[in-house]
Order: structure tokens, then sequence, then C-alpha cells
């Protein structure tokens, strides 16, 4: 993703990069630079942070579908503890109604 990331911002540079300038215009160049980082930055933190909430909401059903608690993604703050999660998801999908609802079979 820092690859993606760093590719757009060098992108969002490359139009200044031929323009001979004096001392005066450098100062304007920089800033215009320097906003361009900033905005592209910020758009793309908005986006990451909705990649991740989705991703969250995928690993929370996941676990619901294996009957565990959503609670249990929090195993990723203890050392080590992804590795109970990752355990988790690879668990078969428990083909009965589970605690969170019948959404899955509706027998």
């Amino acid at each position: 993703m820092r690859i993606i990331i760093g590719t757009i911002e060098l992108l969002a540079i490359l139009p200044y990069s031929s323009i001979d300038i004096n001392d005066t215009e450098w100062n304007e160049l920089v800033s215009s630079i320097t906003i361009t980082f900033i905005i592209i930055n910020i758009i793309l933190a908005i986006l990451l942070l909705w990649l991740k909430f989705s991703l969250l909401g995928a690993a929370i059903r996941r676990l619901h579908d294996t009957n565990h608690e959503g609670w249990g993604i929090l195993l990723y703050l203890v050392p080590f503890g992804w590795i109970f999660i990752i355990y988790f998801m690879i668990l078969p999908t428990v083909e009965k109604p589970v605690r969170w609802g019948n959404y899955l079979f509706t027998k």
C-alpha cells in the first residue's frame, strides 16, 4: 500500500519537476507542492480508514460465522494473539443458527 501512496504522491509532483524557476518563485512552488501533498494525504487517510473499518467488519462477521464472539478480534492487541485470530478465521463455518441469529442458514 505504501508503494501505491508513494506513486500517487510522485505523480502529483511530476508537473512541477521540469519548471526552471528563480529564487522568488521557489517558495510559491514549494508551498503549492506542500498543499498538494497535504490534500492527497488527507484523501488517502480517509480511504485507508474506510478500508480498515470494512476489513474489521468482515473479520468480525467471519468470527460470528465460526460461532465466536466479535470481541475476539481484540486478541490482536495481545502479543502473538494474531495466531489465534488466524486459527479462528480458518475454522469451518458452523452450519446451524449461531448465537447472533440465523442469517446464514434458514433451514
